[in-house]
């Protein structure tokens, strides 16, 4: 399923996210930044990309 068809459902959660759509499911460290303890830091971060979503949408 298309992420942003998914980012766009009411209620959308990271755990949506994943269920839908398999993001994020092996190493988890695209998750957040907070659990990133990975040898390579990510650039974006689902949690990032669904708080910005968020936000332009209440805006």
């Amino acid at each position: 399923m298309d992420i942003k068809k998914v980012i766009s459902y009411e209620n959308c959660n990271l755990g949506k996210i994943q269920e839908l759509t398999s993001a994020g499911t092996e190493c988890r460290f695209c998750l957040m930044k907070e659990s990133d303890f990975g040898k390579i830091k990510k650039k974006v971060y689902c949690k990032d990309i669904l708080n910005d979503y968020i936000r332009r949408v209440d805006g």
